[in-house]
């Protein structure tokens, strides 16, 4: 989960750098500025529980799948917002309650507190 935030941090910076050109207004961007601060703050919470358990990010594998859609998007704002935010961003909230759950189940209260209060607002 860690690592999903890192790339939406990412990516939300990448929208503004690499959609700057079409015209759109400065707010629509600053909406981005605003995703990244809020996935700045998730990563932070969840790398610091990482460290509370006596792990940190990047111990555990990951894959790139979030990155891989929007290098795949890169040339069309519309199929880059649809495939980030209706895709995976959905799929990550599908799973979440199930994430949580087990995280309850062996006795990791904390962590599915984070992800229950923190993560799961979005």
């Amino acid at each position: 989960l860690v690592h999903i935030e890192s790339w939406a941090v990412d990516l939300a910076w990448d929208a503004v750098a690499r959609f700057a050109g079409l015209g759109l207004p400065r707010e629509f961007f600053g909406d981005f500025a605003l995703v990244a601060e809020d996935e700045c703050r998730h990563f932070t919470l969840l790398e610091q529980r990482l460290r509370e358990i006596g792990s940190h990010y990047g111990a555990f594998p990951s894959h790139d799948g979030l990155w891989d859609s929007a290098s795949e998007t890169a040339h069309d704002l519309r199929a880059r917002l649809a495939v980030e935010h209706c895709v995976h961003e959905a799929r990550g909230l599908d799973v979440l309650p199930q994430t949580i759950e087990r995280f309850r189940a062996n006795g990791d209260a904390a962590t599915a507190a984070l992800l229950q209060d923190v993560v799961y607002q979005e």
